[in-house]
């Protein structure tokens, strides 16, 4: 179970798609954490925004305040190999 641990337990979780795109899974998938908090931290990751449903967003993982334990990946699939060695090169232990 420990090793799982940020996977079910994450102290910080980068919504790597997040918006505010009314019927999205990047708004619906975000709009659920923030309002039904599980005790961490949420980012969203947009680099097309200054901030998502009031929240402000960071243009990628290395401008996060913080290290996230868990990527939820919310993109185009084309883009999601990128995503998943920009998670590896920044110690993201879980991504969903």
């Amino acid at each position: 179970y420990k090793t799982l641990g940020a996977f079910f337990e994450p102290k910080a979780v980068a919504v790597i798609g997040a918006t505010e795109k009314m019927g999205s899974v990047g708004r619906t998938l975000f709009w659920n954490l923030i309002k039904s908090p599980f005790g961490g931290l949420v980012y969203p990751i947009n680099p097309k925004r200054d901030q998502v449903l009031g929240i402000k967003a960071y243009p990628d993982l290395a401008s996060l305040p913080t290290p996230a334990d868990l990527a939820v990946v919310v993109t185009p699939a084309t883009g999601v190999p990128a995503v998943m060695q920009d998670c590896a090169n920044h110690g993201i232990k879980s991504v969903i």
